[in-house]
């Protein structure tokens, strides 16, 4: 899924860049897939700062999402993200428009739109499988 996000940085080269990921992923395969992240963020002139940090510490997600509110930044979850893709990869679409996704990104800056990627994934592929 991470190439699949450099492509859209590629594409889109936006200012900031935040990503999160699942647990001890600094540590996994010996700390190499963390690498291949940090320097593929490099390479696209990206100054890369990361921490660890325990979600509960920083209060449950609602309040998180109410914090987003009013600024240009939106809120997916990365199962989402990848269930989308994974459609594609299963329906042998190996073509991804991300129209669709500027536009529902466009028209709800400020909002966790996980739920209206989840819908427009359904609205793709359920007629398929």
């Amino acid at each position: 899924m991470f190439f699949e996000i450099t492509r859209i940085i590629d594409a889109k080269r936006p200012k900031v860049v935040f990503l999160e990921n699942v647990p001890n992923l600094i540590e996994h395969d010996d700390g190499r897939t963390f690498l291949v992240i940090f320097n593929s963020l490099a390479q696209f002139g990206y100054n890369v700062y990361y921490r660890v940090m325990a979600a509960n510490e920083y209060g449950n997600v609602p309040a998180a999402k109410r914090d987003i509110a009013g600024n240009p930044i939106v809120i997916i979850l990365a199962s989402t993200f990848s269930e989308y893709l994974y459609n594609h990869i299963y329906h042998d679409l190996r073509e991804i428009d991300y129209k669709d996704f500027d536009d529902i990104i466009v028209n709800n800056l400020g909002k966790d739109i996980s739920k209206l990627i989840s819908n427009m994934t359904m609205e793709k592929f359920a007629a398929r499988s």
